[in-house]
């Protein structure tokens, strides 16, 4: 899956961060939904869309880590961390 890079900042107002936060969870579907699927790199997404609030988004995050091998788990902690050290 291609990595997208997106504009996100906290200085938005409210309706704006969620806006944010849905994007970010429907990028997170996408790669888990996709062929093949990407549980990395959803994971990634919906851990970026829970920082921005949303509940949904850590719902499908903890199934997510359910299904992930541990070593998959630890590298979708790691591109997390790389995207917001990024941005």
């Amino acid at each position: 899956m291609a990595d997208l890079t997106l504009v996100v900042s906290n200085d938005q107002p409210a309706n704006a961060r969620q806006h944010s936060s849905r994007l970010l969870l429907k990028l997170g579907l996408m790669a888990e939904q996709g062929r093949p699927r990407d549980l990395i790199n959803a994971h990634k997404w919906m851990s970026l869309a829970a920082l921005k609030g949303s509940g949904e988004a850590r719902m499908h995050r903890l199934r997510l880590a359910k299904e992930m091998a541990p070593a998959d788990l630890a590298e979708a902690h790691r591109r997390l961390r790389e995207w917001l050290d990024r941005h």
